[in-house]
C-alpha cells in the first residue's frame, strides 16, 4: 500500500507544477482506487475528464470506478 501512497504525493507535486496534465490526474486516480479509496479515485478522474474531454484512457478510468462503486452498493 505504500507504493501507491508515494505515487499520489508524487503526482500530486507533479500536478502543482503542471494542472493542465490530465494523465496526472488519471494516475492518481487510479492510484486512489488500488488503494480502494475510490471516492477521491472517483474526484480525481473527474478532474481527469474536465482537463481534457478528449483523454478516451480516462472515460476507460471511469467506467471502472463506477463498476467498484457499484460492487461496493451492492454487497
Amino acid at each position: 500500500r505504500g507504493k501507491y501512497e508515494k505515487a499520489i504525493l508524487s503526482w500530486k507535486k507533479a500536478i502543482k507544477s503542471d494542472s493542465n496534465m490530465a494523465n496526472l490526474y488519471r494516475n492518481v486516480s487510479i492510484a486512489y482506487r488500488k488503494i480502494k479509496k475510490i471516492k477521491k479515485s472517483d474526484f480525481y478522474i473527474s478532474k481527469a475528464i474536465n482537463k481534457n474531454q478528449q483523454f478516451a484512457d480516462a472515460y476507460y478510468t471511469a467506467i471502472i470506478i463506477e463498476y467498484n462503486i457499484s460492487i461496493i452498493l451492492n454487497s
